[in-house]
């Protein structure tokens, strides 16, 4: 409003933050939609837990507590493909979680979930209070979508995601 108010065109602005909030939006609708049934499957459903976080505090938090940079027209150009990659690695999983809702698995020995027990939720959470310049800030996003990337492999390849432990197994 006040850019306006002092004269200045504000169309492409209003343009990309429409756009940045519904992509946003989208993205986050996809932890949600359709995924009720996974709550009945309590080893994907840790799974899940441990994916949306790790998507949230190497992404989402890391961008907002870092000026709101997602928001930040200037910079966000510079990290469109990152983003792309993002919502890709985040859609595609999403929709792995979902194909596995109604499969039996057997928890085993594993009755606790220790969702501590995942070292790298530990550093990304404690590296939301790293102050980065905007080029450190998009070399910590790529070194999160590398972890992102690496998850996805395991999740996809072995149904595990790496622990303090070894591995959390959620597939049979």
């Amino acid at each position: 409003i006040v850019r306006e108010v002092a004269g200045e065109n504000i169309s492409e602005r209003v343009t990309f933050y429409n756009q940045s909030y519904l992509n946003t939006y989208h993205s986050f609708m996809k932890i949600f939609q359709d995924q009720y049934p996974l709550m009945g499957n309590a080893p994907v459903m840790a799974a899940k837990i441990v994916w949306d976080w790790t998507i949230y505090w190497a992404i989402t938090a890391l961008l907002f507590f870092h000026d709101n940079k997602r928001f930040d027209p200037a910079w966000a150009a510079t990290v469109q493909d990152e983003l792309r990659q993002f919502d890709q690695l985040n859609r595609d999983m999403q929709f792995f979680f979902q194909q596995l809702r109604y499969k039996k698995m057997d928890l085993g020995t594993q009755c606790y979930f220790d969702f501590f027990s995942f070292s790298f939720l530990e550093v990304l959470y404690f590296g939301l209070e790293a102050k980065w310049d905007g080029e450190g800030l998009r070399r910590q996003l790529k070194d999160n979508l590398a972890l992102l990337t690496s998850l996805v492999t395991s999740c996809k390849t072995k149904g595990t995601l790496p622990n303090r432990d070894g591995a959390f197994v959620f597939t049979a």
